[in-house]
C-alpha cells in the first residue's frame, strides 16, 4: 500500500478508506469498530478506526515476545492480568460512580482503578482495590507507572502482598 500523508488521511479517512459496500455507522453500532482521533500535535487531528479488539490482539502478540509471559502463557493457557492506568485509556470507567468488581472484569483483565488522578483516591477505595486484587489473583500487573507505584506504597504501608504475581 503506498504511504499516505497525514493531510490525505484528514482529508479523506475514515469514510474513502473503506469500500462502499461498507457504513461507517452501522459497523460503529453493530460494536465491529470503534472511531478515534489523532491527538493533532503536528497539526489538525486525524480521524481513524479500528477494530473493536484491536489493543487486545496488539497486546496478545506483543506478550509473545515476553520470554516470561510467553512461558507462563504456554503453562496456564492463560494469565489474569491487573491493569492500574488512567480509566480514560483502559476504556473501562463511568463519570457518575465506580463500576463494581464485575463490571471491570473484560476476559482476563480486572481493570482495578477509576480515578484519573491517584493522589486524589479516599483510604476506601484504595482499601477496595487492593480488596480486589487479593480476589482476583493475578499473575501479573500492567500498570502506568504512577499509578503503579503510588498502588505499590498504599500496599507497601499497609503490608499487603500478592502471592500470585510471577
Amino acid at each position: 500500500m503506498p504511504r499516505l500523508t497525514k493531510a490525505e488521511l484528514r482529508q479523506h479517512s475514515p469514510q474513502d478508506l473503506l469500500p462502499k459496500r461498507f457504513n461507517l455507522k452501522e459497523l460503529a453500532d453493530q460494536g465491529i469498530i470503534e472511531e478515534e482521533s489523532t491527538s493533532g500535535t503536528s497539526g489538525a487531528s486525524v480521524r481513524v478506526i479500528f477494530g473493536i479488539e484491536w489493543w487486545a490482539e496488539q497486546e496478545a502478540k506483543a506478550f509473545h515476545h515476553n520470554d516470561l509471559i510467553k512461558k507462563l502463557i504456554h503453562e496456564k493457557g492463560f494469565l489474569k492480568r491487573a491493569v492500574l492506568t488512567t480509566p480514560g485509556c483502559s476504556g473501562v470507567s463511568c463519570f457518575a460512580r465506580w463500576l463494581n468488581f464485575e463490571q471491570r472484569i473484560i476476559g482476563h483483565t480486572l481493570y482495578v482503578n477509576q480515578s484519573r488522578i491517584p493522589f486524589s483516591i479516599p483510604e476506601d477505595k484504595m482499601k477496595m482495590m487492593a480488596s480486589e486484587t487479593l480476589q482476583w489473583a493475578p499473575d501479573f500487573f500492567d500498570v502506568d507507572p504512577v499509578h503503579g507505584m503510588w498502588f505499590a506504597l498504599y500496599c507497601e504501608r499497609n503490608k499487603i502482598q500478592f502471592p500470585s504475581l510471577r
